[in-house]
């Protein structure tokens, strides 16, 4: 399920952008931009309802070796939240039932949503950069919750922690 990384690797920070791009090589897939856009301020900030299943190999394996992240900021709308008026609401469902046909996105898979949190994990637990882990919409397993809180539970930097509007449920707060 995870790539193996080597102890020299692991022990020396790696720029996440050279990563992200040697393991698009190693997969043969193109470097997403979307992933890339705010690499020079330490930011990935990604819309996951768009991406593909093999996108998310070389951005896991990224998130999970390198040091020098400031922010993770991953947002669904798939199960969207409720609207602030009536008619962005009304807007909402009526898009909702002409697309209900469609598949939810790959990222609602539970084995590529543990993945995730792998290694996510495993980049909270070795940071010293990381200030803001923000998961927006996504829906957790109490498996899933118990990674990201290991990671927490060791991680120095983090100022910041959001699980907005992610359906976790009375039993994930336990």
């Amino acid at each position: 399920m995870r790539e193996q990384i080597s102890k020299s690797t692991a022990d020396k920070p790696c720029d996440f952008g050279v990563k992200y791009d040697e393991l698009c090589r190693q997969f043969n897939l193109i470097p997403l931009s979307s992933v890339k856009i705010k690499l020079n301020e330490g930011v990935i900030d990604l819309d996951t309802d768009n991406l593909r299943f093999d996108d998310w190999s070389p951005l896991c394996g990224a998130i999970g070796t390198c040091k020098t992240l400031r922010s993770i900021i991953f947002r669904s709308q798939f199960y969207n939240t409720p609207s602030r008026n009536l008619a962005e609401a009304e807007r909402r469902n009526v898009k909702r039932s002409l697309s209900a046909s469609k598949r939810p996105p790959i990222f609602q898979s539970k084995e590529l949503l543990t993945k995730i949190c792998l290694n996510l994990k495993d980049c909270l637990t070795m940071t010293t950069e990381l200030v803001l882990l923000d998961l927006n919409g996504l829906p957790f397993r109490r498996k899933d919750l118990s990674l990201i809180a290991q990671g927490l539970a060791k991680c120095k930097s983090i100022v910041r922690f959001r699980l907005t509007n992610s359906p976790i449920g009375d039993d994930g707060l336990e």
